[in-house]
């Protein structure tokens, strides 16, 4: 049995949102929401998480009579990883006074996984910025429940539009945030400050070594040793 059988939720489209339940995500959008898709019985909302707003939200929904929306609690590992699986589109929201400049580690968590996204966000948001440069989600104003709905019934209606923002959403969190990428880029600096002259103590060594590895057969550096090199301190401190 699936995740989605497993709550009785088979042929339901499921939106989720998994995470911290604060002030700051502006949750009640979702509820909302979920009560202008009422009549579409296709629709399910999930909000999984706790927080310091999930009583209130739960009571806000008991009055709003909201029977495609649920409450799940935080996860184990295993059963996170089958709720990602089982998601159709994931929601990231914040209120509009949230800085531009803030980014929810849950980002890189749900691209990494392929997850198409919907993001109610300021469009000058740093969440806005990397969606639309990835095009792996739909951005849509703060605070603004209609949109978000018109959003997740796009989604719902054109699945090749969905699956394109998945793999999208993929490519783009293993090509930017890789562990094995960015500790190639860190290398790369480093060849660059070494190059220059910026170091000029005996630690350099490792890094050298490594660099001749890299011009004699570039595929023969592992992880472990582009780790050591640049982790290494200098001998003698």
């Amino acid at each position: 049995m699936n995740f989605k059988e497993s709550l009785g939720l088979k042929n339901k489209f499921l939106i989720v949102h998994s995470g911290n339940m604060g002030v700051k995500q502006g949750l009640e959008v979702i509820l909302q929401a979920a009560q202008l898709s009422n009549k579409d019985r296709s629709l399910h909302y999930l909000l999984v998480g706790d927080g310091a707003v999930r009583e209130v939200l739960e009571n806000k929904a008991r009055k709003m009579e909201l029977r495609n929306l649920q409450f799940l609690p935080l996860l184990p590992d295993r059963q996170f990883k089958e709720l990602l699986t089982a998601t159709d589109v994931s929601l990231i929201t914040q209120q509009r006074c949230v800085a531009d400049i803030v980014f929810p580690s849950k980002v890189i968590t749900l691209m990494a996984s392929g997850r198409t996204i919907v993001a109610s966000v300021s469009k000058t948001s740093e969440v806005a910025r990397v969606l639309n440069d990835a095009r792996a989600g739909l951005v849509v104003p703060p605070e603004d429940p209609t949109r978000i709905m018109s959003a997740v019934s796009a989604l719902r209606d054109d699945a090749s539009l969905r699956h394109e923002m998945a793999r999208n959403a993929r490519e783009f969190a293993k090509r930017t945030w890789d562990r094995d990428q960015i500790l190639s880029k860190m290398e790369s600096q480093l060849y660059a400050l070494i190059a220059s002259g910026a170091v000029k103590d005996s630690g350099r060594g490792r890094i050298w070594k490594l660099s001749r590895l890299r011009q004699k057969d570039p595929t023969s550096i592992t992880p472990d040793q582009r780790r050591e090199a640049i982790s290494s301190q200098p001998e003698g401190r």
